[in-house]
């Protein structure tokens, strides 16, 4: 697979903290739920992004990526990839 991605020129909403906190749980809950287990820390990232969402977890250069912005982590939905900063 190809390191190159397209940018997509979107404006991406500023959520608040408490809503991603809202959104968080939301989703430790289904995954808790789905897997019978209570998540503890440290949180199982990996299963949850491969395992529960069905999605790739990749380590990737956002620097490198995204030069033009403070990026930490993105999404490709069409590959289905979550990277986040190595």
């Amino acid at each position: 697979m190809s390191n190159q991605f397209l940018v997509v020129d979107r404006e991406v909403p500023y959520l608040h903290i408490s809503q991603i906190e809202l959104e968080t749980r939301a989703l430790l809950e289904e995954y808790e739920y789905k897997f019978g287990r209570k998540v503890t820390a440290p949180i199982p990232i990996d299963s949850i992004t491969e395992i529960h969402l069905q999605l790739t977890l990749e380590f990737k250069d956002m620097k490198t990526l995204f030069p033009f912005a403070d990026v930490h982590g993105a999404i490709w939905f069409d590959e289905g990839i979550v990277g986040i900063e190595q």
